[in-house]
């Protein structure tokens, strides 16, 4: 755009491109721009390619957060999980991200801070995703009290997912722990096994407490008495599982199966037994408790309690947008099963 200035000189002023001038280059419709800008998924592939073409020829960039600011909606969900590295996490984001496309939403993840101390969220992690205006909140991480207090005054809608609240003011999608592991230490009760050392998670962790308890359950029921020697708590991890199995394989305690309370921790167990030189099943059969695809890759496959991840991300999201649209929906809490996956680390 070109004006006088004083003295009769040309003075060049820099206007901003507008959606309506990516209409006019691109030939299409202003209702065609937002579609292809929000990415909504029946857009033809043509009017996709002209849209962006116009955008890259005038460097249009469209404001969303100011569009958030005038729609009083940011169409972001905020999650947070423990770590990026798991299959599982992976699983439950892509069907988040699968959800929220359809809804024309977009997904800010971040994995939760690691402390050794706490293995709880910090608040930072929900500032974070708080100030970038998103419209609700999965996390897949224990709050403290003070953090869901915090959360109440925000008046956000949030959904946990896998560790149940003590607060049932907020909604909750997990697996039925205690049943599956319950169903899993039967499964190999059956088997003959009674000597069964059990491979925990964190002390006071939710699902690692649920998955002992159903353990024990499994036991008293069967009349085995439970051993605390065969129980190691493990960081849910591959070395975590490698070293209590380990510890209990060096001790030489008298047992002819190990549970991991989920697959890497299993695996770990399956590790130290190759390192050993101990035959898995022949000598000691293993199971796992998640159902990731790795363990259909191990040597032998892992027996394992298949948690419904992409069932769980399904559920909980619609859950959350149900809240986004009306903040009054009353909270659920829901548990759905395991399944048993029968493979050949048990025999």
């Amino acid at each position: 755009m070109t004006k006088f200035g004083m003295y009769g000189r040309f003075v060049h002023v820099n206007k901003k491109p507008t959606k309506m001038d990516v209409s006019r280059i691109a030939g299409v419709s202003h209702m065609s721009i937002t579609r292809v800008l929000r990415g909504f998924p029946h857009v033809s592939e043509k009017v996709r390619e002209k849209v962006l073409k116009a955008c890259r020829k005038l460097n249009y960039r469209p404001n969303l957060a100011a569009s958030s600011l005038r729609g009083k909606k940011s169409h972001a969900l905020g999650v947070i999980v423990p770590s990026f590295k798991h299959a599982y996490y992976a699983r439950f984001l892509s069907r988040v991200e699968e959800e929220c496309q359809k809804a024309d939403y977009h997904v800010i993840a971040i994995q939760r801070r690691h402390q050794s101390s706490c293995p709880r969220i910090a608040w930072s992690d929900i500032e974070f995703l708080l100030m970038r205006r998103v419209d609700g909140l999965l996390i897949d991480s224990e709050l403290s009290l003070d953090i869901m207090k915090k959360l109440h005054q925000e008046d956000i809608p949030v959904v946990l997912v896998d560790m149940l609240p003590k607060d049932r003011r907020f909604s909750f999608v997990g697996t039925a722990d205690f049943k599956g592991m319950r169903i899993l230490a039967r499964y190999l009760i059956d088997a003959g096994h009674r000597d069964i050392a059990f491979l925990a998670g964190p002390l006071g962790h939710y699902t690692s407490e649920q998955r002992l308890a159903g353990y024990k359950k499994a036991l008293s029921e069967n009349r085995i008495p439970f051993s605390e020697a065969l129980v190691r708590h493990t960081d849910y991890n591959l070395e975590g599982g490698r070293l209590a199995a380990i510890e209990l394989l060096s001790e030489k305690r008298s047992f002819t199966a190990m549970i991991g309370a989920n697959d890497y921790v299993a695996i770990g167990a399956l590790s130290a037994c190759n390192q050993k030189g101990i035959k898995v099943p022949d000598d000691i059969s293993i199971a796992g408790f998640t159902g990731d695809e790795i363990g259909a890759y191990t040597m032998p496959p892992l027996t394992t309690m298949e948690q419904p991840i992409e069932e769980i991300a399904l559920k909980a999201t619609e859950i959350l947008f149900a809240r986004i649209k009306n903040p009054r929906r009353p909270t659920e809490r829901i548990l759905l099963p395991a399944r048993l996956m029968e493979r050949r680390s048990v025999k």
